[in-house]
C-alpha cells in the first residue's frame, strides 16, 4: 500500500476516533507511513520521495499532537524477498552503498522502535538504506 492510501485511511480513521486516538504505539501517538523500498529512477524517484516527505510534514502539522513519520527502507538484504537472491545480485547492490553493505531486518526494527519511542520526533523521514539514498 502506498503512502497516499495510508494517509487517506488515517484521515478517515481520525474523523471517527475519539479524542484523536488513532494509534497508541509505545509511549506516544504516531502514524507511520512506510515506503516499501520500491526503486524508481531519476526524476520519478525524486518526485515520489519528495512527495512522501511533503505529505509527512503536512500530516505532522495537521494531525498534531499525533506524530507522523516516514520510514524508507532500502534493500533489506536478509528480508524474505531479498535473502533468496543470488550472491552476485546482492553483491552488486552492496557495491552501490557507501559502506558496502545492505540494511538488515534488525536495522529496520531498530528504526521503527526509535520512531515509536522518541516522542520528540515528528515530521521526519528516516532512510534505513546504508547510504543508498545518497549515491
Amino acid at each position: 500500500m502506498g503512502p497516499a492510501p495510508v494517509a487517506q485511511a488515517a484521515g478517515h480513521a481520525l474523523a471517527d476516533a475519539v479524542a484523536g486516538d488513532l494509534l497508541q504505539a509505545a509511549r506516544g501517538r504516531q502514524v507511520a507511513l512506510l515506503d516499501l523500498g520500491r526503486r524508481l529512477v531519476g526524476l520519478l524517484r525524486a518526485a515520489a520521495d519528495g512527495g512522501v516527505d511533503g505529505l509527512v510534514r503536512t500530516m505532522a502539522l495537521e494531525l498534531a499532537p499525533i506524530r507522523v513519520n516516514a520510514l524508507h527502507p532500502g534493500i533489506v538484504g536478509d528480508s524474505p524477498f531479498w535473502a533468496g537472491k543470488p550472491d552476485a545480485v546482492l553483491d552488486a547492490y552492496r557495491s552501490r552503498t557507501p559502506g558496502g553493505q545492505l540494511a538488515t531486518m534488525g536495522d529496520v526494527v531498530d528504526a521503527v522502535d526509535f520512531l515509536l519511542r522518541n516522542r520528540g520526533v515528528t515530521g521526519a523521514s528516516l532512510y534505513v538504506d546504508c547510504g543508498w539514498e545518497v549515491t
